[in-house]
């Protein structure tokens, strides 16, 4: 590789410090799930790991609004850009309310459906969890605005730190509820506080600075551009952010409970490529910013790869070899130990993450509406076949469904870099 991002100083900071809060997010659910179960039981606590799989739907516009926001304020002059984020973040407000009404209906509907999944005791508690899920899912823009903030002004290492805060601090929090014998409520308000939390702490942070800034209008943050910016995280979603929730609509709370532990444990694999992610998207930028050929991008390309595939492989091995004893050490038993079940997720994601090696290259908007397509698309197919295969495969139907889909996207990524390279290049 060449020297730039990928080897100064800033690059290793960034990664590190956004590896740093993916680990710790991991070892506080390896800590904070065995408590869970056991305090909630398997059913209730199926109910929540359905419930966390939402969450990242529910905050579908949290990233559409960052995203907005942190262009919209990259392109305004220093001096006036506190006071422009103070408007966006009035505009994000009233975004919010205007969301809350259309999400309380949907609120309702969930009430009724959950109703029908789940024992007569568990529905009290659903009704107020749903109250706090419309909320969290209408303020969404708002945590987006303010993240978008923190990146424009290039505090990246800002959000990854507040996120690291807060994923230890749902530790302490999970203990307290059982210890003070709290409702299911609080333990899903945990779950999206680490979410939401991250950006009130950025939020306090320039507090100060906010309040002491006169509003500067600028354009305004639509709904089409917020979920034009959304729909990039789409095929993720579709990808991985509907199967606990397929598997307990098909196989039951209970199972949806022993499956999600397991996705919790095996998407430790991840946190590699996640973290070099930003990294390469800034190391591909520069190479073409000094008019690098094509074919020295498609052997950069190849190496990227290989180091990233070789790597994601090593963890996924470790991972796999310990499976069996953490998982044992998470649920205390309560929950069968399954291998295979193990050993095909941590594949799945091996693949999942070439897959999304090669967003990197990506070159302005035509590479950003090839990798846009191709995400959708593989994500779409993985849900089809998700729902397909867990009816016939049961609880191995959405690992093999992955293997198959992240398998076919790579092969699909290879073909398009060979018959048409331009979307590397384009500006």
């Amino acid at each position: 590789m060449t020297n730039g991002p990928l080897t100064s100083r800033l690059a290793v900071l960034a990664i590190a410090a956004f590896g740093l809060s993916q680990v710790a997010a991991a070892g506080a659910a390896l800590v904070r799930l065995p408590m869970s179960i056991k305090y909630l039981g398997t059913q209730e606590f199926g109910l929540l790991i359905t419930i966390t799989a939402i969450l990242p739907w529910l905050s579908l516009l949290l990233g559409g609004s960052r995203i907005t926001t942190r262009n919209s304020l990259s392109a305004v002059q220093s001096s006036q850009l506190f006071g422009v984020w103070r408007f966006q973040l009035n505009r994000a407000c009233a975004m919010s309310l205007q969301l809350l009404l259309p999400l309380a209906s949907v609120g309702a509907l969930g009430v009724l459906l959950v109703d029908r999944l789940t024992s007569p005791t568990v529905l009290p508690g659903i009704k107020l969890t749903a109250i706090i899920l419309v909320v969290y899912a209408s303020c969404t823009p708002i945590f987006g605005a303010l993240a978008g903030g923190a990146d424009a002004l290039g505090k990246h290492n800002l959000y990854a730190g507040c996120s690291t805060g807060t994923a230890l601090l749902s530790i302490p929090a999970t203990w307290l509820g059982i210890e003070l014998s709290l409702p299911f409520e609080w333990f899903v308000l945990v779950a999206a506080s680490t979410f939401w939390l991250p950006s009130i702490m950025v939020w306090l942070y320039f507090l100060r600075r906010l309040v002491r800034s006169a509003n500067s209008p600028s354009k305004k943050i639509r709904y089409s551009m917020t979920i034009t910016a959304a729909s990039q995280g789409l095929g993720i979603l579709f990808s991985s952010g509907l199967d606990v929730i397929i598997v307990a609509g098909t196989l039951g709370l209970r199972v949806a409970g022993s499956y999600g532990v397991s996705t919790r444990l095996l998407g430790t694999i991840m946190i590699p490529a996640a973290a070099l992610a930003p990294a390469q998207f800034k190391h591909f930028a520069e190479l073409r910013s000094v008019g690098t050929p094509i074919v020295k991008l498609k052997r950069e390309i190849r190496r990227v790869l290989i180091r990233n595939s070789f790597l994601t492989l090593t963890i996924a091995i470790f991972v796999s070899a310990i499976y069996g004893y953490v998982f044992r050490l998470m649920t205390e038993g309560v929950y069968e130990t399954n291998y295979f079940l193990g050993c095909s997720l941590a594949l799945a994601t091996v693949l999942a993450a070439i897959f999304a090696t090669f967003f990197a290259a990506s070159a302005g908007e035509l590479g950003l509406k090839v990798g846009r397509n191709f995400s959708i698309a593989i994500g779409a197919l993985n849900l089809l076949s998700t729902i397909f295969l867990t009816k016939i495969l049961g609880v191995y139907g959405p690992s093999i469904a992955s293997i198959f889909c992240f398998g076919f996207g790579c092969i699909l990524w290879i073909r398009q870099i060979k018959r048409t390279p331009e979307f590397l290049v384009v500006p």
